[in-house]
């Protein structure tokens, strides 16, 4: 599984150690994280007190967009919310992946709170204990197994006629372009999306 982590630089000082522990929990998990940038951050903001205006932003913009694209799911940190965080969370509603929110101060009254997606799961948390069954219970939630990415397909006559043709021309199984075709349409409806 791939996960995109995410949150705001603006205060990375006080989600630090909450972001180091949403990264352990994921990697003892054995998921990826789609772009590690936490320990970046937090070194060019300590040590090298590089202001976020020197920054190249489009990059930043671009990477934070393609790892979202890539990811399975996403996990923002909102304690402090920012722009960009309510972008990529309308970027991975209208992707339709799985969103957890994160938030050590009250939900209620913020707008993402009156999101209603089955796509969105928003949790509010104090402590990191309660962060880790948290973040478990998302992953868990969201995980594929392998004998779920398999199941059988009834089609119609003209279907299997059309499939039947194509596999005796090309050699392929049937499976493969079944697979191959619905590959396509998904590829279509993400790009139209």
């Amino acid at each position: 599984m791939l996960v995109h982590l995410t949150g705001s630089t603006w205060s990375l000082g006080g989600d630090l150690v909450y972001m180091r522990k949403i990264s352990h929990i994921l990697h003892e998990l054995g998921v990826s994280i789609a772009r590690d940038w936490i320990e970046t951050a937090n070194h060019r903001h300590a040590v090298t007190k590089v202001p976020d205006v020197n920054l190249d932003m489009q990059s930043i913009f671009e990477e934070n967009i393609r790892a979202l694209k890539r990811a399975d799911a996403i996990i923002m940190e909102s304690t402090t919310y920012s722009f960009f965080q309510g972008y990529q969370l309308a970027e991975t509603l209208r992707h339709k992946k799985p969103m957890l929110i994160l938030s050590r101060y009250p939900i209620k009254g913020r707008i993402f709170y009156g999101i209603k997606s089955p796509f969105l799961t928003v949790k509010e948390y104090k402590t990191e204990d309660d962060l880790d069954e948290i973040v478990r219970a998302f992953i868990s939630a969201h995980t594929i197994k392998n004998e779920d990415l398999q199941f059988k397909v009834s089609v119609g006559r003209q279907l299997y006629s059309y499939v039947s043709t194509i596999s005796k021309e090309s050699g392929r199984s049937p499976a493969e372009i079944l697979t191959a075709m619905a590959n396509e349409g998904f590829k279509r409806r993400i790009l139209n999306s």
